[in-house]
């Protein structure tokens, strides 16, 4: 699959849900729409991407069975991954969300999670909090002022 391409592949989910992201709270509400209760009881990471207009784009990556630890290799991938896209393709920035199972209270590893994407990928790349979610509901990780304005 050449890189500017977003053809849906395995794992991927292709739910088209036209928004455009203004705000912190559009993207709670994305991720409110795509990502339902009962999907958020897994450890994984899910990406979705914007184009240049802040308008979502109709493919959501899931990538399941994440450590309960920052993986860097794994964030630096999904850095390298954006820059592709948003180099050759219609991918202006892209916007994550963690899940797990359990409590609906951001744990310290939540929040190292967080940090660890933040600073790996950049918020040239994924300007906007990154979020957790569990069965119980979605919250934004925001580290330390970095979201993009809302």
């Amino acid at each position: 699959m050449p890189v500017g391409s977003l053809s849906q592949t395995a794992g991927m989910k292709s739910r088209p849900l036209d928004m455009t992201i203004h705000t912190s709270a559009d993207v709670l509400s994305l991720w409110t729409e795509l990502v339902p209760a009962a999907e958020r009881g897994d450890r994984s990471l899910w990406l979705a991407f914007l184009d240049r207009d802040g308008r979502t784009l109709p493919t959501v990556v899931p990538i399941h069975d994440r450590p309960a630890e920052p993986d860097r290799l794994m964030c630096r991938n999904l850095r390298k991954i954006l820059a592709d896209l948003a180099t050759s393709g219609p991918v202006q920035c892209g916007l994550l969300l963690l899940t797990r199972p359990g409590s609906d209270v951001a744990g310290a590893g939540d929040h190292r999670w967080a940090e660890v994407l933040r600073r790996e990928i950049g918020t040239e790349l994924c300007p906007w909090p990154v979020h957790l979610a569990t069965p119980a509901g979605i919250q934004s990780l925001d580290t330390d002022g970095l979201s993009a304005a809302s």
